[in-house]
């Protein structure tokens, strides 16, 4: 028998259960409000903030180049830049083209959409795609094409030897190892020297790679903030780790975002967000600063970096839509 009691009392016990209620919920409240206002920054008298402006700010003593020259792309995106024999090859939508060490145009030729890197080698030029490469004469033949990655890559970056093609895949956290036939042989995501597994943290699409004049392999970590050196087989050498926001390291998420090589084994860098590039030693050292934040746009992308035998450091700016040069100051 279902009883459903006297409708005073039920209506009694109702604004007793709303009294409860709100009772607990203003319990609740004092209690969340006084957690928000022991915060440290509340006691302080000043709600904290995270000071960009102090790391914008780089002292003109680190500052050894000097822009001298800009050459102004007529295009809605620039791709990727490479330097051979100093000669500058860069893509603008579906254009490739070769300048010379002044910004003088060599040759034009027309490619795919969607290009995102480049690698030259003595008579090849390698167009890298989100999930494939294509492989040009400098004369703008197309020679041959990879085979297609899987579903889930996100190709950012590819390194050439003679025998191999390395590509960085952030969308699987890998490099990918292409045979000179364009098919893929294996991967591999980071190992230590005694088998240690490290793995690629990669929160986002920069994933660069390059090889040193040695032939050497480096690859960006860039959820840790470093470069780091593997053998052609997938086992991690060495590293060089910056994590701290002063000019001397790499901060912010996914950095650095680019890098390349002087020849003399030097490495150059480029962040975004606070948009910088800068110099390190071979053992990894900061150096200099090559161009400082306000050379770029605020939160804007890093540039992409290539350098000529001069010295001379070769900028593909993607919000300014240029190519700059960046000059060695006299020592």
């Amino acid at each position: 028998m279902l009883f459903l009691g006297d409708g005073k009392n039920s209506m009694k016990r109702n604004f007793i259960l709303a009294g409860i209620l709100l009772i607990v919920v203003g319990i609740v409240a004092i209690v969340v409000m006084d957690i928000l206002n022991s915060r440290i920054e509340v006691r302080s008298g000043n709600t904290l903030k995270y000071d960009v402006e102090a790391f914008k700010k780089v002292s003109p003593e680190l500052i050894k180049y000097r822009e001298m020259r800009q050459l102004l792309l007529d295009c809605v995106q620039p791709g990727g830049i490479d330097v051979y024999a100093d000669v500058i090859w860069f893509s603008a939508d579906q254009r490739i083209y070769a300048v010379d060490s002044v910004g003088k145009l060599i040759r034009k030729f027309n490619v795919n959409p969607g290009v995102v890197s480049l690698e030259c080698t003595s008579n090849r030029l390698y167009v890298l795609y989100r999930n494939r490469f294509e492989v040009y004469s400098f004369a703008g033949e197309l020679l041959s094409v990879s085979g297609v990655a899987d579903k889930k890559s996100v190709f950012t970056a590819l390194a050439v030897d003679d025998r191999r093609v390395f590509v960085a895949d952030a969308g699987n956290k890998r490099i990918v190892h292409y045979g000179t036939d364009g098919h893929i042989k294996d991967s591999f995501s980071g190992v230590g020297p005694h088998g240690e597994a490290y793995g690629f943290i990669i929160p986002s699409p920069y994933f660069d790679l390059a090889m040193n004049a040695e032939n050497e392999l480096w690859v960006v970590n860039t959820g840790t903030h470093s470069l780091q050196h593997y053998t052609r087989e997938g086992v991690m050498v060495h590293a060089y780790q910056h994590n701290h926001r002063g000019v001397e390291g790499f901060s912010g998420c996914c950095n650095p975002a680019f890098f390349t090589f002087l020849p003399d084994g030097r490495f150059v860098t480029s962040e975004k967000g606070n948009v910088r590039v800068k110099i390190y030693s071979a053992k990894g050292e900061f150096e200099s600063v090559v161009a400082p934040p306000e050379k770029f746009f605020d939160n804007g992308h890093a540039p992409d970096v290539a350098t000529l035998s001069t010295g001379i450091v070769v900028l593909l700016d993607y919000d300014r839509k240029m190519v700059r040069f960046f000059k060695p100051l006299e020592k």
